[in-house]
Parts: C-alpha cells; structure tokens; sequence
C-alpha cells in the first residue's frame, strides 16, 4: 500500500466488497493510509520486505548480504545487519542502499539509543559494539556467551539476551555486567512494551515470555516455531518472526495468535514504522 488514499470501489460485479470485516455496497469508501508497515528481513533471500497492517506486501530493499537485524532511526533511516557481508548497511525510503560499517562480525542484533548511537552484538566475537553516527565503531561489551537479543528500558538501561548461558543481563553505561534473569532457554530477541514489561523469545521453547521489572518470568505465548524477532504496533500487538515455518505470528494483548504473514524467507529481523 501507498501513501494518500485508497479509494475502495464497491458494487462493480458483485456489488459488495467483502474481507474488510463486513460487507459494503454502493458506495466509495475513503481509508487513509497510515503508512504503519512491519519491516522483515529475509535472510533466506537477501531482501528486505514491507508489509502493510492490512496484509500489502512489497519489496523494499534487495541483494543485501545475509540480512539479520534491523532497527530504525530517529530519522526514519532503516539500518541492516548483514551476517554474510558482516556489514551494517543504510536504507532509505525509496530503498537506496549505502554502506554505514564494516568488520562487524556475526552481527545478531542492534538498537538505537536516545542520542543516536546505535548498539550492535557480534555474536561470533561475545561483544556488543557502539557505531556512533559517522560509522566509528568501538567494543563496548567483551566476554559475552552468544550474545542474541538487545533492547533499552524506559530509563535507558540496556539489556542483553546471552544465548549461551541462557540468560539475561543488564548493561552499565560503564559496560559492567549485572545479571537480571537466568534460566530462559535459547532466548533470542528483547522487546519492551509501553508498559515496561521485557518480552524475550525462547527459540527451542518455541515460546515467548514476559519479564517484570523485579525479574519474574512468566509464560505469555506457545507454538511458535523457533521465534526470533520481535516488534510492537502501536496498539500493544506483538509480531514474531518464525525461523523455522517462514512466517510471522500476531499476537494480542491477552496472548491470543494468528498468523500474520507467511511464505517469506528464513525472515530473521523486524522493525515497524
């Protein structure tokens, strides 16, 4: 879907428009457009998709280089991961893409803080990198096990998903280490909700679950199908990106899912804007 307008005519052959929750007839129906679409990265197939929330999907970016992670700026920049190439790469609106840094290893993750620095975790090395604005590229964490999942709190802490000791940590603005759960099973990608809860996804538990601010885990979602990447919509729905069928999975407030989206490519990251 485009930006402006979309202009439903119903009545033509039929006289009804069905699949939009109802039925309409005889009239032009204006439905603006948002612009709301969730990013996916297809690892599977070096390209970035979009898909609008009202299931459009088109192609934003191709001949990538093992697409993992992705994560927007302030800007409306969409920044890439590239595993293969062990690359971040830039993406514009219209999907031109340049280079932003290089030499990163095994990227698995990135988010951006308030200042525009943009936190990255090598998987292969067991660190997270601070890229500034320019590209310049410094170690920020070392002697992490696998590290998968990176996400900001409301108060600016980071956290970190180690998938090789299956657990979670908080990250010092000094880079010191404070661990905050332990015991999640091959957790993968973080995400916060407006609310504060931590969502981590556990991809051999084929589940998802929800962290409290003291550290209970609690189990919000199952029958998955090796879930990594997640992101929220602006009404609280929750999308995972299913490694293992090739799909994403809606998931509402109160823990109910649907599928989403299917028929992608091993789709490894998600950014919504």
């Amino acid at each position: 879907m485009r930006s402006g307008w979309l202009l439903a005519l119903i009545g033509l052959a039929t006289g009804a428009l069905t699949g939009c929750g109802g039925s309409l007839k005889g009239t032009i129906v204006p439905v603006v457009d948002t612009q709301t679409r969730l990013y996916i990265a297809n690892y599977g197939d070096n390209t970035i998709a979009r898909e609008t929330l009202l299931g459009v999907q088109d192609k934003l970016a191709s001949s990538l280089s093992g697409p993992v992670a992705l994560a927007f700026d302030s800007a409306g920049v969409l920044y890439v991961a590239n595993k293969t190439a062990a690359t971040i790469q830039k993406v514009d609106a219209t999907g031109a893409v340049t280079s932003f840094a290089t030499k990163i290893n095994n990227p698995s993750a990135e988010v951006f803080d308030s200042t525009g620095t943009l936190y990255v975790t090598s998987k292969a090395d067991g660190t997270i990198l601070k890229i500034a604005p320019d590209g310049t590229s410094t170690v920020f964490v070392s002697g992490l096990s696998l590290p998968t999942g990176l996400a900001f709190d409301k108060g600016g802490v980071l956290y970190v998903a180690e998938n090789g000791l299956s657990q979670l940590l908080k990250v010092g603005a000094d880079g010191s280490l404070t661990r905050f759960v332990s015991g999640v099973s091959d957790p993968n990608s973080l995400i916060f909700d407006a609310a504060g809860t931590l969502y981590v996804s556990s991809g051999s538990g084929n589940s998802v679950y929800k962290v409290s601010a003291a550290g209970a885990v609690t189990f919000f979602v199952g029958k998955l199908n090796l879930p990594d990447s997640m992101v929220f919509d602006s009404t609280g729905n929750l999308y995972v990106a299913n490694i293992g069928n090739n799909t994403i999975t809606k998931v509402a407030a109160d823990g109910t899912s649907t599928a989403f989206v299917t028929g992608l490519a091993t789709p490894t990251g998600l950014a919504i804007r």
